[in-house]
């Protein structure tokens, strides 16, 4: 009997892929578009930072890896399979393992020089703060 992996969301990560060709999002390294899975990330703007959280459960902090470059932000990493078996094997694997990579382009107000990360509990939060001179301030009319 052959294993066959469970990929629920197939079509909608594929659709996901293409609109990020669209819109233009960096793409993925060679041999990363094809990633079994790919963390969910949301991104929040803020009046100081740009806040970035990253879903990245079973993943150790020393397993991930956050760079930025040329106003690029990226996240990848790997999710490891399990390699216990008990009782003759598995039955259904639903879970899915592999390298992952996440690229996003920061607009120019983004402070990639400052950016601090945390993981904790499976989520990597990520905070980029904004510089001082893209702050809105008040001009005084004369």
């Amino acid at each position: 009997m052959a294993l066959i992996p469970y990929r629920p969301f197939g079509l909608i990560d594929q659709l996901r892929r293409e609109m990020d060709q669209v819109f233009g999002a960096e793409p993925a390294e060679p041999g990363m578009e094809l990633a079994e899975w790919t963390p969910a990330v949301d991104i929040v703007e803020h009046d100081d930072a740009y806040e970035i959280t990253a879903d990245v459960p079973g993943i150790e902090p020393d397993k991930l890896e956050v760079t930025c470059e040329n106003g690029v932000l990226r996240i990848s990493g790997e999710k490891c399979a399990a390699s216990e078996k008990k009782n003759g094997g598995y039955h259904r694997i639903e879970r899915s393992y592999g390298r992952f990579a996440r690229s996003f382009r920061l607009p120019d107000s983004a402070d990639l020089a400052n950016v601090k990360a945390k993981s904790k509990n499976g989520v990597l939060k990520l905070t980029v703060p904004k510089t001082k001179e893209s702050k809105a301030r008040r001009i005084p009319i004369s």
